[in-house]
Protein backbone atom coordinates (compact mmCIF):
# COMPACT_ATOMS: atom_id res chain seq x y z
CA UNK A 1 0.00 0.00 0.00
CA UNK A 2 1.85 3.14 -1.10
CA UNK A 3 1.61 6.51 1.04
CA UNK A 4 -1.18 8.08 -0.65
CA UNK A 5 -3.64 5.66 0.80
CA UNK A 6 -2.89 7.25 4.68
CA UNK A 7 -3.53 10.74 2.81
CA UNK A 8 -7.55 10.05 1.89
CA UNK A 9 -8.91 10.53 5.13
CA UNK A 10 -7.23 14.31 5.54
CA UNK A 11 -8.24 15.55 2.21
CA UNK A 12 -11.68 13.36 2.60
CA UNK A 13 -12.72 15.01 5.82
CA UNK A 14 -11.02 18.05 5.73
CA UNK A 15 -10.04 18.93 2.07
CA UNK A 16 -6.14 19.07 3.50
CA UNK A 17 -3.57 17.82 1.77
CA UNK A 18 -1.26 15.25 4.29
CA UNK A 19 1.74 16.04 5.94
CA UNK A 20 4.43 13.35 7.50
CA UNK A 21 2.87 14.32 10.97
CA UNK A 22 -1.17 13.77 10.00
CA UNK A 23 0.04 10.73 7.20
CA UNK A 24 1.47 8.95 10.89
CA UNK A 25 -1.54 10.14 12.75
CA UNK A 26 -4.19 8.81 10.71
CA UNK A 27 -2.18 5.56 10.51
CA UNK A 28 -2.05 5.13 14.06
CA UNK A 29 -6.07 5.91 14.35
CA UNK A 30 -6.81 3.36 11.62
CA UNK A 31 -4.69 0.65 13.72
CA UNK A 32 -5.97 1.29 17.04
CA UNK A 33 -9.86 1.75 15.43
CA UNK A 34 -8.82 -2.03 13.91
CA UNK A 35 -7.03 -3.69 17.17
CA UNK A 36 -9.91 -2.23 19.55
CA UNK A 37 -12.34 -3.88 17.04
CA UNK A 38 -10.67 -7.29 17.24
CA UNK A 39 -10.06 -7.21 20.78
CA UNK A 40 -13.94 -5.79 21.45
CA UNK A 41 -15.61 -8.91 19.42
CA UNK A 42 -12.98 -11.26 21.63
CA UNK A 43 -15.12 -10.01 24.47
CA UNK A 44 -18.41 -10.25 23.14
CA UNK A 45 -17.91 -13.68 21.95
CA UNK A 46 -16.48 -14.57 25.03
CA UNK A 47 -17.84 -12.47 28.17
CA UNK A 48 -21.10 -12.70 30.11
CA UNK A 49 -23.19 -9.76 30.50
CA UNK A 50 -22.51 -8.61 33.22
CA UNK A 51 -18.95 -8.14 32.07
CA UNK A 52 -20.36 -6.60 28.62
CA UNK A 53 -21.95 -3.98 30.18
CA UNK A 54 -18.17 -2.73 31.76
CA UNK A 55 -17.74 -2.45 28.09
CA UNK A 56 -20.78 -0.80 26.85
CA UNK A 57 -20.15 2.17 29.41
CA UNK A 58 -16.61 2.62 27.93
CA UNK A 59 -17.71 2.73 24.36
CA UNK A 60 -20.61 5.17 25.41
CA UNK A 61 -17.06 7.27 26.67
CA UNK A 62 -15.77 6.60 23.12
CA UNK A 63 -18.48 7.45 20.97
CA UNK A 64 -19.15 10.85 22.80
CA UNK A 65 -15.37 11.76 22.48
CA UNK A 66 -15.73 11.45 19.00
CA UNK A 67 -18.57 13.89 18.76
CA UNK A 68 -16.26 16.53 21.01
CA UNK A 69 -13.81 15.87 18.44
CA UNK A 70 -15.40 16.78 15.25
CA UNK A 71 -17.26 19.42 16.91
CA UNK A 72 -14.82 21.38 18.48
CA UNK A 73 -12.96 21.46 14.69
CA UNK A 74 -16.04 22.36 13.13
CA UNK A 75 -17.44 22.67 9.85
CA UNK A 76 -16.53 24.78 7.00
CA UNK A 77 -19.91 26.12 6.88
CA UNK A 78 -18.92 28.38 9.60
CA UNK A 79 -16.36 30.51 10.30
CA UNK A 80 -13.25 29.59 11.62
CA UNK A 81 -14.60 25.71 10.78
CA UNK A 82 -12.29 22.74 9.14
CA UNK A 83 -13.94 19.66 8.60
CA UNK A 84 -16.39 19.42 5.47
CA UNK A 85 -19.44 20.53 6.29
CA UNK A 86 -21.61 16.55 5.33
CA UNK A 87 -19.01 15.16 6.54
CA UNK A 88 -19.05 16.45 9.74
CA UNK A 89 -22.92 15.96 9.89
CA UNK A 90 -22.81 12.54 8.89
CA UNK A 91 -20.09 11.59 11.44
CA UNK A 92 -22.05 13.58 14.15
CA UNK A 93 -25.31 11.93 13.73
CA UNK A 94 -23.70 8.00 13.50
CA UNK A 95 -21.58 9.41 17.00
CA UNK A 96 -24.73 10.48 18.51
CA UNK A 97 -27.12 7.12 17.45
CA UNK A 98 -24.23 5.09 18.52
CA UNK A 99 -24.27 6.74 21.95
CA UNK A 100 -27.79 6.86 22.33
CA UNK A 101 -28.47 2.83 21.19
CA UNK A 102 -25.39 1.92 23.97
CA UNK A 103 -27.16 4.08 26.36
CA UNK A 104 -30.94 2.19 25.77
CA UNK A 105 -28.78 -1.09 25.95
CA UNK A 106 -27.99 -0.35 29.40
CA UNK A 107 -31.69 0.41 30.74
CA UNK A 108 -32.12 -3.31 32.61
CA UNK A 109 -28.62 -3.45 33.77
CA UNK A 110 -29.12 -4.76 37.81
CA UNK A 111 -25.04 -5.85 38.03
CA UNK A 112 -21.87 -5.53 36.29
CA UNK A 113 -18.40 -7.28 37.02
CA UNK A 114 -16.44 -6.16 39.53
CA UNK A 115 -13.04 -4.34 38.23
CA UNK A 116 -9.62 -4.37 39.38
CA UNK A 117 -7.45 -0.99 40.38
CA UNK A 118 -4.88 -2.13 37.17
CA UNK A 119 -2.17 -0.71 39.59
CA UNK A 120 -2.49 -1.43 43.06
CA UNK A 121 -4.37 -5.13 42.23
CA UNK A 122 -1.70 -5.90 40.21
CA UNK A 123 0.18 -8.45 42.33
CA UNK A 124 2.38 -10.80 40.59
CA UNK A 125 5.23 -10.10 37.91
CA UNK A 126 3.02 -10.55 35.05
CA UNK A 127 0.43 -8.56 36.00
CA UNK A 128 2.90 -5.89 36.90
CA UNK A 129 4.22 -5.93 33.61
CA UNK A 130 0.89 -5.42 31.91
CA UNK A 131 0.08 -2.18 34.03
CA UNK A 132 3.69 -0.74 33.57
CA UNK A 133 3.37 -1.19 29.75
CA UNK A 134 -0.44 0.24 30.30
CA UNK A 135 1.37 3.36 31.92
CA UNK A 136 3.82 3.76 29.47
CA UNK A 137 1.18 3.72 26.85
CA UNK A 138 -1.23 6.65 28.64
CA UNK A 139 2.01 8.25 28.96
CA UNK A 140 2.34 8.67 25.33
CA UNK A 141 -1.40 9.44 24.88
CA UNK A 142 -1.70 12.03 27.44
CA UNK A 143 1.43 14.16 26.15
CA UNK A 144 -1.21 13.81 22.51
CA UNK A 145 -4.46 15.02 24.38
CA UNK A 146 -2.77 17.55 27.05
CA UNK A 147 1.12 17.86 26.08
CA UNK A 148 2.74 20.59 23.70
CA UNK A 149 4.50 18.07 21.00
CA UNK A 150 6.35 20.78 19.26
CA UNK A 151 8.14 21.02 23.01
CA UNK A 152 8.59 17.95 23.15
CA UNK A 153 10.80 17.70 20.06
CA UNK A 154 9.96 14.47 18.70
CA UNK A 155 8.91 14.85 15.46
CA UNK A 156 10.91 16.09 12.31
CA UNK A 157 9.15 18.61 11.28
CA UNK A 158 7.56 21.05 12.54
CA UNK A 159 3.71 20.87 13.43
CA UNK A 160 1.32 23.16 11.51
CA UNK A 161 -2.13 23.93 13.05
CA UNK A 162 -4.08 21.85 11.31
CA UNK A 163 -1.61 18.04 12.18
CA UNK A 164 -3.45 19.23 15.73
CA UNK A 165 -7.13 17.52 13.87
CA UNK A 166 -5.08 14.42 13.27
CA UNK A 167 -2.93 14.45 16.25
CA UNK A 168 -6.34 15.10 18.20
CA UNK A 169 -8.28 12.23 16.71
CA UNK A 170 -5.11 9.78 17.43
CA UNK A 171 -5.46 10.69 20.70
CA UNK A 172 -8.78 9.81 21.10
CA UNK A 173 -8.61 6.50 19.59
CA UNK A 174 -5.71 5.91 21.49
CA UNK A 175 -7.36 6.38 24.36
CA UNK A 176 -10.27 4.18 23.31
CA UNK A 177 -8.22 1.52 22.62
CA UNK A 178 -6.01 1.59 25.50
CA UNK A 179 -9.46 1.74 27.79
CA UNK A 180 -10.09 -1.57 26.14
CA UNK A 181 -6.67 -3.26 27.32
CA UNK A 182 -7.22 -1.81 30.62
CA UNK A 183 -10.86 -2.90 31.39
CA UNK A 184 -9.57 -6.31 29.62
CA UNK A 185 -6.86 -6.45 32.45
CA UNK A 186 -9.11 -5.28 35.07
CA UNK A 187 -12.21 -7.07 34.32
CA UNK A 188 -12.18 -10.87 32.98
CA UNK A 189 -11.21 -13.23 35.32
CA UNK A 190 -7.29 -13.94 36.40
CA UNK A 191 -6.96 -16.96 34.13
CA UNK A 192 -7.43 -15.04 31.20
CA UNK A 193 -4.09 -13.20 31.89
CA UNK A 194 -2.60 -14.56 29.06
CA UNK A 195 -4.85 -13.93 26.83
CA UNK A 196 -5.06 -10.30 27.51
CA UNK A 197 -1.08 -10.40 27.30
CA UNK A 198 -1.09 -11.57 23.88
CA UNK A 199 -3.83 -9.12 22.86
CA UNK A 200 -1.58 -6.14 24.13
CA UNK A 201 1.74 -8.03 22.61
CA UNK A 202 0.23 -7.06 19.34
CA UNK A 203 -0.81 -3.68 20.30
CA UNK A 204 3.02 -2.89 20.97
CA UNK A 205 3.99 -4.80 17.77
CA UNK A 206 1.73 -2.61 15.91
CA UNK A 207 3.24 0.46 17.29
CA UNK A 208 6.79 -0.55 15.93
CA UNK A 209 4.87 -1.26 12.71
CA UNK A 210 3.91 2.28 12.40
CA UNK A 211 6.83 3.59 13.73
CA UNK A 212 9.27 2.09 10.93
CA UNK A 213 6.36 2.84 8.38
CA UNK A 214 7.18 6.38 9.36
CA UNK A 215 10.52 7.00 10.68
CA UNK A 216 10.69 10.23 8.75
CA UNK A 217 8.36 11.76 11.09
CA UNK A 218 10.70 11.50 14.19
CA UNK A 219 14.32 13.31 15.28
CA UNK A 220 16.69 10.17 14.69
CA UNK A 221 17.72 10.15 18.43
CA UNK A 222 13.26 10.51 19.52
CA UNK A 223 13.03 7.62 16.90
CA UNK A 224 15.64 5.58 18.28
CA UNK A 225 14.31 6.09 21.89
CA UNK A 226 10.84 5.78 21.92
CA UNK A 227 11.39 2.11 19.35
CA UNK A 228 13.47 0.76 21.62
CA UNK A 229 11.13 1.52 24.61
CA UNK A 230 8.36 -0.15 22.74
CA UNK A 231 10.27 -3.09 21.72
CA UNK A 232 11.05 -3.78 25.69
CA UNK A 233 7.60 -3.50 26.00
CA UNK A 234 6.93 -5.94 23.63
CA UNK A 235 9.46 -8.43 24.83
CA UNK A 236 7.83 -7.74 28.58
CA UNK A 237 4.39 -8.63 27.72
CA UNK A 238 5.51 -11.93 25.48
CA UNK A 239 6.93 -13.11 28.63
CA UNK A 240 3.57 -11.96 30.54
CA UNK A 241 1.79 -14.07 27.55
CA UNK A 242 3.93 -16.95 28.23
Amino acid sequence: MNAAAFAQPMMKYYGLKSTVISDFMMHATGIFLLTSMVALIYVARTQPDATLHRFTFAQMIGAFSRITVMSCHGAKSRIGGLQVTKELALGSKVGLLTFFLLAESQRATTRVTPMRNFITDSKTVKQKIIAASLLMELYYILMLHFGDATVAGWFSSKIKATDYISIHWCATIGFLRWMTTMKMFTILPEESLGTVAKFHAVDNLMALYMMRKHVAAFKAAEFTKHFTMTVARLGATLFAAM
